[in-house]
């Protein structure tokens, strides 16, 4: 049983709670590390490096598709352009979008890359899926466009969470 003491009774509720202080001696600091998420979005200059990557991404892309189409599947092609295309996307995003050097959180970067890859290889996934059902024989073109955009939407879906995941290694750097 708790018994409420006078000076409790007079201070708001929310008063009541006494936290300790957070140290910073040897503990990372998440409230700086996370505050991207919550910062208004990127500046211009961010938002057209991010641009510009993402072309010369989906550009590299769409080239490693057609070349692996007559090897493989339209599936398999699409699976694999991407895992190659995301490596080399999320080292460049770190470098010129983001402005991370070195190997700091290297790994993490990357994981990161392949997880915000998995919107993409969603979104092109359902639509050669879409393709298919419409036309079983697409044109060269028709069939490029289609992914082309497809994967344009998810690297404009893709910003967000990576401008999070590398703002948080831009912090610790």
């Amino acid at each position: 049983m708790h018994v409420t003491l006078p000076s409790e009774r007079t201070q708001p509720p929310h008063s009541r709670r006494q936290t300790a202080p957070l140290s910073t001696n040897n503990r990372p600091n998440y409230r700086r590390r996370f505050a991207s998420i919550w910062e208004p979005l990127a500046t211009p200059h961010t938002i057209m490096v991010y641009a510009v990557v993402g072309v010369g991404s989906n550009l590299a892309y769409l080239v490693l598709f057609r070349a692996m189409q007559p090897a493989l599947n339209p599936l398999a092609a699409n699976v694999v352009a991407l895992v190659v295309t995301t490596v080399g996307n999320t080292a460049a995003h770190r470098r010129y979008t983001f402005g991370i050097r070195g190997r700091a959180r290297l790994l993490i970067a990357h994981v990161g890359g392949l997880v915000a890859m998995s919107i993409s290889l969603a979104l092109s996934t359902a639509a050669l899926a879409e393709l298919d059902a419409l036309d079983h024989q697409p044109s060269i073109l028709l069939a490029s466009t289609t992914l082309w955009v497809a994967t344009a939407l998810a690297a404009w879906m893709r910003f967000g969470p990576l401008r999070a995941w590398m703002g948080a290694a831009a912090m610790d750097q």
